[in-house]
């Protein structure tokens, strides 16, 4: 575990490690797995060819995305496609605009695949899942997996303030624990510059590593350790060593 972390810490490898995440879901008796997930897949810097990891914020907010969310699915797209290669997928386009860089993929007959659903496109993944895009996402043991997703806690930002049926709706569908995050790798730093790694795997614990791929913290159950929580025990360890 901790050697993919140190030694093969590429965008395409947690692709791949990702795929084993859904191919384990996909084998899951359909009443016992969770039908609304999230996966977390990192993101190159603008402009930037190689398939390095690098640190670029939650959700990578910190790249430079001069060209939108158009470019940002341009760089998930490869990722989505190694994520579901091997298995019956089908890209069926962007929904709507495509600027809010909204892709979706039909796989299996009974999984759907968006990403970049944000607080601005939540509605597009309201329509999705009854059924007005089709009829797949409402099928009893479908699963909806949102790639990069990157709306508000419990969808508190969605629409605007007299948007009551939205905002309604956004609470519901968003609530805390309603969405399973299965995979995640995300490179992260503290204010005193410490680098480390956040890392899941369902049904796994979150993992915290430090650099040289090492746990610093495990934490059970579906809740991502805090900010706090991550920070403190990368910058110990780092004292530690010191």
């Amino acid at each position: 575990m901790n050697n993919f972390a140190r030694s093969e810490k590429k965008r395409q490898h947690a692709a791949v490690d990702a795929r084993q995440v859904l191919r384990a879901l996909r084998e899951m008796k359909q009443s016992e797995r969770p039908s609304r997930v999230r996966m977390e897949l990192p993101l190159p810097q603008a402009g930037v060819e190689n398939d390095k990891i690098v640190y670029l914020g939650k959700h990578g907010q910190l790249a430079d995305w001069s060209g939108g969310m158009r470019q940002r699915f341009r760089a998930t797209r490869p990722l989505v496609d190694t994520l579901l290669e091997g298995r019956q997928a089908n890209f069926a386009g962007l929904l709507e605009d495509a600027e809010d860089g909204v892709g979706v993929w039909a796989c299996d007959g009974d999984i759907t695949v968006l990403t970049h659903v944000a607080d601005t496109t939540a509605g597009l993944l309201f329509k999705l899942l009854r059924g007005e895009y089709g009829s797949a996402p409402t099928r009893e043991g479908a699963m909806v997996c949102v790639v990069n997703a990157f709306w508000t806690d419990g969808g508190e930002k969605v629409g605007n303030p007299w948007e009551f049926k939205l905002r309604e709706e956004a609470r519901d569908v968003l609530k805390a624990g309603s969405w399973e995050v299965v995979y995640c790798l995300r490179a992260v730093r503290t204010a005193a510059g410490v680098p480390g790694t956040i890392w899941r795997r369902y049904p796994e614990p979150w993992l915290v590593l430090d650099e040289t791929g090492r746990v610093v913290l495990s934490k059970e159950g579906s809740e991502e350790p805090s900010s706090a929580e991550v920070a403190e025990a990368l910058n110990r360890t780092a004292n530690a060593t010191e």
